[in-house]
């Protein structure tokens, strides 16, 4: 009985494998696409985009690939705390080229 509550955990019940993978991946680019566009438009130009594309397959899809597996509440835990962490250099990456473009 104690179990039950870790089986039944939303989205891994109604959908599993390759599926789960699919919903997954999806979810994981829909968030990833919408804060690129969103920061893009915000300091200016597609270029940023393209920039921030490769800085975030360096610095997300790259680790997230080879990483170990882990219960379900501790990857969204690491990926949280990760997506902040690489959030915050983007912004301060994208901050720091803003300024350099200023005064240059």
């Amino acid at each position: 009985m104690e179990c039950e509550s870790e089986l039944v955990a939303g989205l891994v019940t109604e959908l599993s494998g390759a599926f789960f993978v699919i919903y997954s991946v999806l979810e994981i680019t829909h968030l990833l696409v919408s804060t690129i566009l969103f920061t893009g438009l915000c300091f200016g130009g597609l270029f940023v985009c393209l920039k921030s594309i490769i800085i975030l397959a360096i610095g997300f899809l790259i680790p997230r690939v080879i990483s170990f597996r882990v219960k379900i509440t501790t990857a969204q835990t690491f990926i949280i705390l990760f997506l902040f962490f690489v959030s915050f250099l983007v912004f301060l990456f994208f901050a720091v080229s803003k300024i350099l473009c200023l005064v240059i």
